[in-house]
């Protein structure tokens, strides 16, 4: 049995003429049905054969990269898995073709017009249905976005609008590298992890026209907007908290900044916990620390304290503790009956 290599094309996104957003299902001329995500695309030609045009979906739905207009895909033909009969086909795109090394878009000129009839991409490769006018693009506009700076074995998802997935691991050489990272560990390949909602530098764009100084930025905890960071082994460098002490007796060395196990890191200018149907659960093997500009608490410590002043307040309403008045040593309150309810109550949450 014969079996057919799988072809790889590059084809130019194009705006479709039918009023299509890719982002609801779409149903076209002969009543096929496409999915959010569907692009229409320009083939080339074979020979002396004009370009033609297809609608193509994404070859991986668990991770979409929405192209624009004018960019270039990676394309190939395989097998419909709704078709109905034998031997029927569709097309799939696959990543972006990095033109111009730009994070934000990958749009091409627009200087030829539809009928490109070439079969060299490098020569016939730019095609557009009116052309000399940019393409309309949905919501899409323009930022100048600079590139994430990289280490040797990083997997990076970077958004076209300044945010970052990185996973990276511990580096200890980094004398080739122009920005050094704000994690460090002692055993080289320790993996850590970090997700960022807007790198701060990312949008500022290039310093110069025709200079790419500065090229690479790095996430900064102290920078940018919202992050999660999750380490192995790794100490948090250039970290500030937003209260110096952490808790009434903060330990040494300071958890954060030289602590070197597992830990996760959330920061943000505002967080939120909202759980909508059951509990929030908060568990810990230590302590759990509370700190505002007025207070600073160790969970363990404040309910130990309010434990025994709980206590005393028993003892006086029970009268084993007295006040003296000018009448003599004062007798049981009334209070004394409510007052042990609420003892034995938080007698039960201590472990």
């Amino acid at each position: 049995m014969a079996v057919s290599q799988l072809a790889l094309q590059i084809c130019q996104v194009i705006e479709p003429e039918q009023d299509h957003t890719l982002f609801d299902k779409y149903q076209d001329e002969d009543g096929l049905d496409h999915p959010p995500g569907t692009i229409r695309i320009r083939l080339r030609g074979k020979e002396m054969t004009t370009s033609s045009e297809v609608w193509a979906t994404p070859a991986d739905p668990t991770m979409l990269n929405i192209p624009l207009y004018g960019e270039q895909v990676i394309v190939y033909n395989a097998i419909d898995g709704k078709a109905e009969k034998l031997n029927q086909y569709k097309w799939y795109y696959m990543c972006l073709v990095n033109a111009h090394g730009i994070v934000n878009n990958t749009i091409m000129p627009f200087i030829q017009d539809s009928q490109v009839s070439g079969r060299g991409y490098s020569s016939d490769g730019i095609s557009k249905v009116s052309p000399g006018s940019e393409p309309k693009q949905i919501s899409f506009e323009k930022k100048e976005v600079l590139p994430i700076q990289p280490f040797q074995g990083d997997t990076i998802r970077a958004s076209r609008f300044g945010s970052i997935l990185r996973f990276s691991s511990t580096h200890l050489e980094l004398d080739k590298y122009k920005e050094e990272p704000f994690w460090e560990g002692e055993a080289a390949g320790d993996p850590f992890i970090a997700l960022t909602c807007e790198v701060k530098g990312l949008l500022d764009g290039y310093s110069g026209e025709d200079t790419y100084d500065p090229y690479y930025k790095i996430e900064e905890p102290n920078d940018d907007k919202s992050f999660i960071y999750l380490t192995s082994k790794q100490k948090i460098k250039r970290f500030e908290l937003a209260q110096p002490n952490i808790g009434q007796t903060p330990e040494e060395p300071t958890p954060l900044v030289d602590y070197q196990e597992s830990q996760v890191i959330i920061g943000s200018e505002r967080m939120i916990f909202n759980t909508r149907k059951d509990e929030l659960i908060l568990i810990s093997a230590k302590d759990i620390k509370f700190v505002t500009p007025a207070w600073q608490i160790d969970a363990d410590h404040y309910f130990t304290q309010i434990e025994e002043w709980l206590k005393v307040c028993v003892d006086l309403a029970d009268g084993i503790e007295r006040y003296a008045t000018p009448s003599g040593p004062t007798g049981k309150s009334s209070a004394l009956e409510r007052l042990k309810e609420i003892q034995e109550e938080i007698e039960k949450m201590h472990q």
